[in-house]
């Protein structure tokens, strides 16, 4: 995949599309394009690389903890106050945060 440095503007091919997308890596082996010979392949930060269009790459192959800090859903019937996080087994309830809904503890 075809990519821009940040900093200098040159143009990277990423050898391992594999290393890319995995979000537990920080850096990628890619080689420049330019010059008419293939360039030696070298190791660049994912975060000094964006998308020929000018995107940063997304998140998701970047930050482990990406999900960590997504919005939390709000269900209508609690108000937006908290997150519905599912049914109780055998009891119909359902386990709203700490707290069973509607009215009753842990």
């Amino acid at each position: 995949m075809l990519f821009n440095e940040k900093t200098t503007g040159h143009m990277v091919e990423v050898l391992s599309v594999g290393d890319l997308v995995d979000l537990f890596k920080d850096e990628v082996v890619g080689r420049y394009q330019y010059g008419e010979e293939v360039q030696d392949p070298e190791k660049f930060r994912k975060s000094d690389l964006v998308f020929l269009s000018g995107e940063a790459l997304p998140r998701c192959w970047t930050d482990p903890h990406y999900r960590d800090r997504r919005q939390p859903v709000h269900h209508p019937a609690t108000g937006g106050k908290n997150p519905l996080i599912g049914r109780l087994p055998g009891s119909g309830q359902w386990l709203y945060g700490a707290r069973l809904w509607p009215g009753s503890y842990l």
